[in-house]
């Protein structure tokens, strides 16, 4: 890879117990960045106006025009929403520098649909990441022995479900992701190679099969249906990246009319795809998006209401969308605090 795209590509980077959830506001889509938020009654004693400031990137649920802002309670930083199933259970994560210490750590989670929380951490990681969730609640995502950021050198992923711990580490590669699962129990992902290089990959009964994307350039793969039918995004030559969704064989670009970086993070049964678009390498802003029709468009722009950062991750067959969003309102402090970094596809990261 060239050393403007190696740079694209870092530049852009990122046992169980029970807990609360918060669900901090609920708030109409239509809604502008002054829209008082709602906290729900039962939740109340814990999710304060004192303690949403202090949180820097919260996860978010949307469904039937209602965003709904989803925040682990003892967590001060970052709560990731990466995917939601067709029961309703999301998958992701979140850090706690309460116990953690300073630099955090990630811990990977499921959250159910009564509001409590399925904590696990892959054995002796430093940090684990839940990316997608199945309806047979088998999960994927990374961990990482050695770095409290997954996405990094080192990262190798998994696949958990009722029989165990499956660890996913295509050989020879410095680092691993599974970002997406099906309920056939394939998974893709992206890989680095030993040059630097990242590439996408399927897998399926412990046999890997590269998918790079047109160009060749380099890449990675989001997520997979039932169908088959996968999204990802590959390089370009000027130093940029592309979406595509692969289906039959055949590849198909996505150009959303967002930013020049475009991420389709997940597609549903239906062919409903989500994702979003970068402003810069950087991530200055970044928008969601959805094509409710599928590949053929158009484009619906999904932005939490009053801020420039918003990642969509995930949709299922239902149409309810999650992901994250940078809180405008995040005390100085903590959006100057040392934490773990968000680990997205390919290394990006928007959200800081």
């Amino acid at each position: 890879m060239s050393t403007r795209l190696n740079t694209l590509a870092r530049s852009l980077a990122a046992a169980t117990s029970t807990a609360a959830l918060a669900l901090l506001a609920t708030i109409p889509a239509s809604a502008g960045s002054s829209a008082t938020a709602q906290v729900a009654d039962r939740e109340r004693a814990t999710a304060g106006s004192r303690e949403l400031r202090e949180i820097q990137s919260p996860g978010f649920l949307l469904v039937d025009g209602r965003y709904t802002t989803i925040q682990v309670p003892v967590s001060r930083t970052h709560t990731y929403a990466h995917g939601i199933n067709d029961r309703g259970l999301i998958a992701g994560g979140f850090d706690n520098p309460s116990f953690d210490g300073p630099n955090g750590r990630g811990h990977a989670m499921v959250l159910r649909r009564d509001g409590s929380l399925l904590r696990f951490d892959v054995g002796g990681a430093v940090a684990t990441l839940a990316n997608k969730i199945n309806d047979r609640g088998q999960v994927v995502g990374g961990f990482n022995l050695t770095d409290i950021s997954v996405g990094v050198p080192g990262t190798k992923g998994f696949l958990r479900g009722p029989r165990g711990l499956r660890v996913i580490d295509v050989p020879g590669s410095i680092e691993t992701q599974a970002l997406g699962v099906n309920n056939l129990g394939v998974v893709v992902g992206e890989y680095v190679d030993a040059n630097g290089v990242f590439h996408g990959f399927r897998w399926q009964r412990g046999r890997f099969t590269t998918i790079d994307g047109p160009g060749a350039l380099g890449g990675a793969v989001f997520d997979v249906n039932d169908r088959g039918q996968m999204v990802g995004a590959y390089f370009t030559k000027n130093g940029g990246a592309r979406g595509f969704i692969l289906r039959n064989g055949s590849y198909r670009t996505l150009n959303a009319p967002y930013g020049p970086i475009d991420l389709p993070s997940d597609i549903n049964n239906r062919g409903q795809i989500v994702g979003f678009s970068l402003s810069d390498p950087g991530g200055t802003q970044s928008h969601g998006f959805l094509l409710r029709r599928g590949v053929g468009g158009p484009f619906t722009r999904v932005d939490f209401p009053g801020t420039p950062k918003t990642v969509v991750r995930g949709i299922d067959d239902r149409g309810r969308i999650v992901g994250i969003y940078g809180n405008p309102d995040a005390a100085p402090a903590a959006r100057g605090a040392q934490t773990t970094p968000l680990a997205l596809p390919l290394g990006f990261t928007a959200l800081g």
